[in-house]
């Protein structure tokens, strides 16, 4: 039931094609989210929902120069990312956000990285992260998507967050 009424409530709040006023938002919901393409098996190891899962493999299909990758606490111990010098698809499942917490004051992001989270409404921590990497001045661009988040650095651009209708 609370479920519902949160939906309903994002729908509400919700933009899509014609109530964006930024460009790219525009793009996300026009070219991205609308975009026909089979559902393909996309990692099955990952812990997030098939609506997620869907949007990142047609934002991956619509952006085939960045670099899809998914952080956890293993590739991050190893590799130590302190740069990324190309863009990237990064996505979070919900227990991923505590450590990218820790991790993403530490990570120069390319301008066209894009990171998305999956889970970002399941747990009040998860919602208190959300919000302070919503506010964090390292993004400029926030995209609340309900089922999940769409973070980007964006830089020269104003601090602008949407709810979207992506999926």
């Amino acid at each position: 039931m609370f479920n519902c009424i949160a939906y309903l409530s994002f729908y509400l709040k919700a933009k899509g094609r014609h109530g964006t006023h930024s460009p790219f938002a525009y793009w996300l919901v026009d070219v991205v989210a609308r975009a026909k393409m089979k559902s393909t098996h996309f990692r099955d190891s990952l812990a997030i929902n098939k609506k997620t899962t869907h949007f990142i493999q047609k934002l991956a299909h619509a952006l085939p120069d960045f670099r899809l990758e998914q952080f956890n606490r293993i590739n991050s111990e190893k590799s130590k990312i302190t740069y990324l010098l190309e863009p990237h698809i990064l996505f979070l499942s919900e227990e991923n956000f505590i450590f990218f917490k820790s991790w993403y004051s530490n990570i120069d992001f390319h301008p066209q990285t894009l990171v998305i989270l999956s889970g970002h409404r399941t747990s009040k921590i998860n919602k208190n992260i959300w919000n302070e990497l919503c506010g964090a001045s390292t993004f400029h661009f926030s995209a609340d998507c309900f089922h999940f988040g769409i973070l980007s650095p964006k830089p020269g651009q104003a601090k602008q967050h949407f709810y979207l209708k992506l999926s």
